[in-house]
């Protein structure tokens, strides 16, 4: 059985700390909401954890993840880094901010790794990196054919990470994607899906907000 947590990205141009963010067109960033740190760090002051730590405490203390994958290839840095890549280089960096503002969760990581350069070393095993796709949908693509190449056969767990709002889209664009007719039927049937949502939302609003249309009333 292969674990699997996807942490969806977000866009670098809601950090208004960070400075010459461009899409991969290379058209300038420009944020709406610029609450890039409350999504994906979290509010510590209740407790609140946003995609970053939800993804390492999932991965760590529930999922027992095979492999963390970081997405997505949207938006970068002025010195060309992804935004894939800077949210895990901010979970890289974050072992001793991670218990700090997250205690509760995190104390057992002091016992399990015993300190940063264990804790480094695990999620470096762990991760990788989707460049490729820019947008919910064609990432959910991109994870789809990811797991057919590396895990074919494989019975598989993906547990797919985001904002408690901006989940049930992920999960929609997940089933379309794993459920289409490129996929073996023997593959199909092996794998889980699951949304994992973050206790923070993104653009200003809950997941309340979030308007689900189906075939009921």
């Amino acid at each position: 059985m292969q674990r699997i947590v996807h942490v969806s990205g977000y866009s670098l141009a809601e950090y208004p700390e960070l400075t010459g963010v461009s899409y991969k067109d290379g058209t300038p960033g420009n944020g709406r909401f610029h609450d890039w740190d409350y999504v994906c760090w979290g509010e510590p002051a209740r407790g609140a954890m946003g995609r970053i730590p939800m993804a390492i405490w999932y991965a760590r203390c529930i999922a027992r993840a095979d492999q963390i994958i970081w997405s997505t290839g949207c938006t970068k840095t002025a010195s060309g880094k992804w935004e894939s890549e800077y949210m895990f280089e901010l979970a890289h960096d974050s072992f001793d901010r991670l218990m700090q503002d997250f205690g509760g969760n995190f104390e057992v990581f002091r016992k399990q790794f015993g300190n940063e350069k264990t804790y480094r070393r695990w999620l470096e095993s762990r991760s990788t990196f989707d460049h490729q796709s820019e947008t919910t949908a064609s990432s959910m693509v991109w994870l789809r054919k990811h797991c057919e190449t590396y895990f074919a056969g494989d019975r598989m767990i993906v547990s797919l990470i985001s904002s408690a709002n901006h989940a049930p889209r992920v999960l929609r664009d997940a089933l379309t994607s794993f459920s289409s007719r490129s996929m073996s039927d023997y593959n199909r049937t092996r794998i889980v899906l699951s949304a994992v949502p973050a206790e923070t939302s993104y653009g200003e609003r809950g997941p309340e907000d979030t308007k689900v249309f189906d075939l009921g009333t």
